[in-house]
């Protein structure tokens, strides 16, 4: 049985792929900045994007996203700022993505 930050772990290589299969620069995985994790960022074209990764087998109880309540959001939102800030490109936008995985982790839906 794995533990639930190599499943985590997992949900994030699951993700990463699907940006980088879309095209998105990779820049940074697991980053702490302003008090939170940032899980993973992307830049495409004038965007920086974090995503944040929540990963739910079954979703009978809950859907991941339901799992991040307005602490947690809050704390994304200055990571996300503080990341930007250190960043020093301020032509650009950013923006959080929220990346839903449920199921399998051997046939994942995103």
């Amino acid at each position: 049985m794995l533990s639930n930050q190599v499943k985590g772990a997992l949900a994030e290589s699951i993700v990463l792929k699907d940006y980088l299969s879309r095209r998105y620069r990779f820049l940074d995985r697991n980053v702490r900045c302003g008090g939170a994790e940032l899980d993973l960022v992307f830049r495409e074209k004038h965007h920086l994007i974090f995503v944040e990764v929540r990963y739910l087998k079954k979703t009978s109880f809950m859907h991941p996203i339901e799992s991040i309540n307005y602490k947690k959001l809050l704390n994304l939102g200055r990571a996300c700022e503080t990341y930007y800030r250190a960043y020093k490109q301020f032509e650009l936008s950013y923006r959080l993505d929220i990346a839903a995985v449920t199921g399998s982790l051997d046939f994942p839906q995103i």
